[in-house]
């Protein structure tokens, strides 16, 4: 079971990162009808996958065709401003805090930097605001 939602992820990544146009914030429903994905790929193909649904909220990114984030061998970190948020799974107090200002910063447009191993991507985030809500619970993206 596992394996098939790391394979769906990993589809819904790179699904996302094809339909996408570079720097173009886009919002598709997952095949099970009922996971939300919030999207953007930068111009080298990289992409910030925002999963929201059943479960509590997930971040996931590809870095150079690697995927980072719950489910894989490597974690990712954001960086906005001075911050260092660890924002890819809500499922926990501290994760919930930090998904929530990770959501809060792309909407805001401030500058958000991703690292994971040595690869890093700076997030496209024009018109972030006008695809992800501006209530997280509203677009089903649960958080402790």
């Amino acid at each position: 079971m596992k394996s098939l939602s790391l394979a769906l992820i990993a589809i819904a990544l790179s699904t996302s990162a094809l339909a996408a146009q570079p720097g173009q914030w886009n919002k598709s429903v997952a095949l099970d009808g009922q996971t939300m994905h919030y999207g953007v790929t930068d111009d080298k193909g990289n992409s910030l996958d925002i999963q929201c649904g059943k479960e509590p909220a997930t971040m996931h990114i590809s870095l150079n065709q690697r995927y980072y984030g719950p489910g894989y061998p490597q974690d990712f970190s954001m960086q906005v401003g001075s911050k260092k948020l660890f924002p890819s799974d809500a499922g926990s107090n501290a994760g919930g805090d930090n998904f929530r200002a990770a959501w809060d910063a792309l909407r805001a447009g401030k500058k958000v930097i991703v690292h994971a191993g040595k690869a890093s991507m700076v997030v496209p985030v024009a018109g972030a605001a006008t695809v992800l809500p501006a209530n997280p619970s509203k677009a089903q993206c649960e958080s402790w």
